[in-house]
């Protein structure tokens, strides 16, 4: 059997593309047009320099899906088309202006659009999505002018305005009083010739999304998602009432959870519903599944019921915790956490609609399972990937119902207490934790020293917002009093969990890069538990920074404790 072609590829100028019968289609639900003058500028300042290069300037990757005889769907590349073809038409404009029907004509043809030899009927070689599609046929390939320009909706206006941006950029590079010719040849010798293309030729959605996969384009994510839209869409044969009723969810949707998190949102609620899949599968699992009008909607519903349960995980200030502080501080933690396994779980068991109650327990579950298993153990995450995954499975076909069914599992196996580390484990782990206070969980050792500080009687405090500073005993950059320390120890113990206080800002600046007898001196006065054990060694040694780090640990497993 041939070995099917996944793509074909080509490097073209705008010449080239547009002057070759060929007709790009935007599919009919892709997004609206969103360029702006920042792009505008952008763009232009391309076509300046373009003007004395030698070589093309490079434009990247237009991605088209092979359709019926000459047309091709643009999947990726949208944006700069219409908007090249826009400039163009303000170059026409300008010609127009004065009268030279003659050459309007002919760089109208090539670039715009042209009288089709058969039917006679006039054919623009863009045609947009629903929402722009007829303004852009009358009102930039035919050069209207637009009534009520302030009541547009906002893809229209920045169409037209772009038309009239590049009016005025034509006009300041080849200048007002110039001929009719000079704006031909400038066009031709920018954007026509000196701007270059790779396109990327697909055969189907399917091969289309693989390129997305591999390719480090522009606006990835939200060109992979408006791809399984449209595959939704494609599927409505309701006519326009069925189309309008979709894109109405979808832009609901879209408003729930923002469009930067769609992609993460639609492989969590597909897990949540059917089985673990990875982003590059996601796809290729829902064509095979989604094959009606009704399954298209049923997933649409899904989805949305599903988007206000993702964006409330995402914060923990959200209406859906209001009535629960300890769900609030459950969502506020595992997003310190920077974990998401198990959101397809939650999903499920918002789904199968778990009151409060139910849900701060399986939450608590969750917390207490990522502390032991991967942010204090180090362990593989994948694993935690597929046990959740498992688990929001069972829970949305009705096979576990309660939190306790969940931590034990389908018949007391593959619970959550599967990933629970023991206490040893735990107490273990904990005892060698190094935290350095860089990147994303830089929160992380002021969350520990709180949530320590809280059970061994401390007074209240919070990661966030306590005005206490997270600071080492033994200093990041140590003056020679910390000369008993070797390189290698300040290596080694300087983040460790054990060498963190936590102190009033004036104490901390107080100190300043002090000996450690002053320091314990501080330290014996803090209202602060966690604080007062750094000032019980007689001297702050590698030694003492272990010992009291082991101390922590105990604290710590009952802490982060799990008992269904």
């Amino acid at each position: 059997m041939a070995k099917q072609r996944l793509l074909d590829t080509d490097t073209v100028t705008l010449e080239t593309l547009f002057s070759n019968g060929k007709q790009y289609l935007v599919p009919l639900y892709q997004r609206d047009y969103a360029w702006g003058e920042e792009q505008w500028e952008a763009l232009w300042q391309d076509v300046v320099e373009s003007r004395t290069a030698e070589f093309p300037h490079y434009m990247g990757a237009l991605v088209l899906q092979r359709g019926v005889k000459e047309q091709y769907q643009v999947i990726d590349g949208q944006q700069r088309l219409a908007t090249v073809v826009t400039a163009c038409v303000a170059a026409l404009d300008l010609i127009l202006e004065r009268k030279d029907e003659q050459r309007f004509a002919l760089l109208r043809a090539r670039y715009v659009g042209s009288p089709d030899p058969g039917s006679l009927r006039w054919q623009s070689k863009l045609v947009l999505n629903e929402t722009d599609d007829a303004f852009f046929q009358e009102f930039i390939v035919n050069q209207k002018e637009p009534p009520a320009h302030a009541r547009l909706p906002d893809s229209n206006r920045r169409l037209i305005e772009a038309r009239w941006y590049f009016k005025d950029c034509w006009r300041q590079l080849v200048g007002a009083s110039a001929t009719s010719q000079s704006f031909v040849d400038a066009f031709q010798e920018t954007m026509g010739t000196k701007l270059a293309f790779t396109t990327i030729t697909v055969d189907d959605e399917l091969n289309a999304y693989s390129v997305f996969e591999t390719l480090n384009a522009r606006n990835l994510q939200l060109t992979s998602t408006d791809l399984l839209k449209n595959y939704l869409f494609s599927l409505l044969k309701g006519g326009r009432v069925d189309l309008e009723q979709a894109q109405r969810q979808w832009r609901r949707i879209v408003e729930t959870v923002e469009a930067p998190t769609l992609p993460s949102f639609l492989r969590q609620f597909w897990v949540s519903q059917r089985k673990l899949v990875r982003a590059d599968r996601l796809f290729r699992a829902l064509k095979a599944e989604v094959t009606t009008r009704e399954q298209s909607f049923a997933l649409l519903d899904g989805m949305e019921h599903a988007a206000i349960g993702f964006r409330a995980l995402g914060d923990a200030n959200d209406e859906l915790w209001q009535d629960s502080k300890d769900c609030r501080e459950h969502v506020r933690t595992l997003n310190l956490l920077d974990v998401s396994q198990h959101v397809p779980l939650m999903l499920a068991c918002l789904r199968r609609g778990f009151d409060l109650k139910r849900l701060e327990t399986v939450l608590r579950a969750c917390l207490v399972v990522f502390m032991r298993h991967n942010v204090v153990g180090r362990r593989n995450p994948s694993e935690l990937e597929q046990r959740f995954a498992h688990l929001a499975m069972a829970v949305t076909d009705g096979r576990l119902d309660s939190p306790r069914a969940i931590w034990l599992g389908v018949d007391g196996r593959d619970g959550l207490r599967e990933s629970y580390a023991s206490d040893e484990d735990f107490r273990a782990d904990f005892s060698r934790l190094d935290l350095a206070r860089r990147g994303r969980k830089a929160r992380l050792p002021r969350y520990l020293l709180f949530a320590l500080d809280a059970k061994l009687g401390g007074p209240p405090g919070d990661f966030e917002t306590s005005p206490e500073t997270l600071e080492h005993v033994l200093p990041e950059n140590p003056s020679a009093t910390w000369g008993h320390f070797s390189e290698e120890d300040r290596r080694r113990f300087t983040n460790r969990l054990g060498n963190y206080v936590l102190l009033a800002r004036d104490e901390n600046r107080a100190l300043g890069n002090a000996g450690f007898d002053e320091k314990a001196r501080v330290f014996k006065a803090s209202a602060r538990p966690t604080t007062r054990l750094a000032a019980e060694p007689a001297a702050w040694t590698a030694q003492a920074i272990v010992s009291r780090q082991e101390r922590l640990a105990e604290a710590a497993v009952t802490v982060w404790k799990f008992e269904a």
